[in-house]
């Protein structure tokens, strides 16, 4: 069985490819960011040992959608994926960006979904996964042309999917229609999500069994489900009036009081000082302190850092911020591939004349949690400290509780230097203060990350 996956540099694309992979099948992965593909590739080959052909291409060209469908024949399941948004108000968004959108949601989508569904009626087998949005459904005011590009998608798969009805074949076509997910989609949009965002990886684990039991509608979580149906009942012009408010607090919440560098066309507030496999560390950014109070309040968070009995204001975070702003050993963790946030670590106190450092992380985005994230942050961390900052030791302290970041910089060469026994109080119990330190010359070249050196 072979599936052929357009945008499988990341996000729900990236997921699709690895939920496949495991199912074992044959995968042919699209995308323009060559790096990616080649990484996601390799992890694949290695951990399932499935077949995999990468093609780096522009789909917004029609051209390179009818090379694409000559190169790729016999495929049993198309996932259209490719595309991306834009926000703002439609006289001041990008003309270019916006045709660049239209090419690449709806007239790749368009041609894919033909060239491919000519191929699976002949045979009378095979699927089609059209990836749309709930958006698809209403109007979207600051974010017209992309919201009118997912709709075009909703109404070609519904009629489509009548005209497979009448014919009884057997092809399947299908759309997902999720809300916000955790993907690069924001960056490139120039937005940020005040509603609740869905987990990429679960998103796709719903997508792929839904698609396996044939259903044409997929819209994972119920919140989006009731949304489809309040969008249906209620009149257009009202709509139009909430989604404006939504879109507005997500435009203003990505660009207010700003300046971000440029790369590529695309919006960037990060910069890579220390740069790793899977995450790179940028100076940290005073608009982060929203998600660092977020973090600090939760205890999936806290309590792994003795933090519980306290409480985080934003205020208090911003004035944080700004004072560790001031000096060079505080980083903002972000994933390599979308530039998302997902913690902050660095040295939280450095004495020069001991030549000393105190080594601090939190890991805040739970789905980036036991994936080998950390052990990379502390190793960059060292190599920062130890052949940059001129540090002779670095110590760090962790409750009796956390016995994943024990492991973890046990692995990276900590040894325990010391103990204070049940000193910290934390929901009903009683925990020991765990402290670990690391020499110089314990500290290995052969483990080093960081791509700067």
């Amino acid at each position: 069985m072979k599936a052929l996956i357009t945008g499988a540099s990341s996000g729900i694309g990236k997921e699709i490819a690895k939920e496949l992979s495991a199912k074992g099948y044959e995968l042919v992965l699209v995308a323009r960011n060559e790096t990616n593909l080649k990484k996601l590739k390799e992890e694949l080959e290695n951990k399932d040992k499935t077949k995999i052909e990468t093609i780096s291409i522009d789909l917004s060209k029609e051209e390179n959608c009818k090379e694409l469908h000559k190169k790729v024949q016999n495929v049993d399941i198309l996932v259209n994926n490719a595309g991306f948004g834009d926000c703002g108000n439609f006289t001041k968004t990008e003309l270019s960006k916006e045709i660049q959108m239209i090419n690449t949601n709806i007239t790749a989508y368009h041609m894919l979904t033909k060239l491919y569904l000519i191929d699976m009626k002949k045979k009378n087998s095979g699927k089609i996964l059209n990836v749309a949005s709930i958006a698809g459904f209403m109007p979207g005011p600051l974010m017209s042309t992309y919201y009118a590009t997912k709709a075009y998608i909703v109404r070609l798969s519904e009629g489509i999917k009548e005209e497979l009805k009448k014919e009884k074949s057997k092809v399947q076509i299908s759309i997902l229609c999720p809300g916000p997910v955790s993907t690069n989609f924001n960056e490139t949009a120039n937005v940020k999500f005040f509603l609740r965002q869905a987990n990429c990886e679960k998103v796709v684990k719903y997508t792929i069994k839904k698609l396996e039991k044939g259903k044409f509608y997929i819209i994972p979580g119920i919140d989006i489900k009731l949304a489809k149906i309040l969008v249906k009942i209620t009149p257009s012009n009202i709509v139009a009036k909430i989604t404006y408010m939504i879109q507005k607090k997500k435009h203003k919440g990505r660009r207010k009081n700003v300046s971000y560098e440029s790369k590529g066309g695309i919006i960037m507030k990060y910069f890579k000082k220390l740069v790793g496999e899977k995450i790179y560390l940028s100076p940290i950014n005073i608009e982060d302190a929203l998600m660092y109070t977020k973090w600090l309040n939760d205890f999936k968070t806290s309590d792994y850092i003795g933090r519980s009995s306290q409480i985080y204001t934003l205020e208090a975070e911003k004035e944080w911020v700004k004072e560790q702003g001031k000096g060079e050993y505080i980083f903002s963790i972000i994933d390599i591939e979308n530039d998302k946030l997902i913690g902050n670590c660095g040295f939280i106190q450095k004495d020069n004349i001991n030549r000393t450092g105190t080594l601090g992380i939190i890991i805040g985005e739970e789905e980036y949690r036991e994936k080998g994230i950390g052990t990379e942050v502390i190793k960059i961390l060292l190599d920062y400290g130890f052949n940059y900052l001129n540090l002779k030791s670095i110590y760090l302290e962790l409750l009796g509780n956390n016995e994943r970041a024990l492991k973890c910089y046990k692995k990276c060469g900590f040894k325990e230097v010391g103990k204070r026994r049940q000193c910290i109080y934390l929901n009903g119990k009683y925990y020991d203060r765990i402290m670990m330190d690391i020499l110089k010359e314990e500290f290995t070249k052969e483990s080093i990350k960081n791509k700067n050196i």
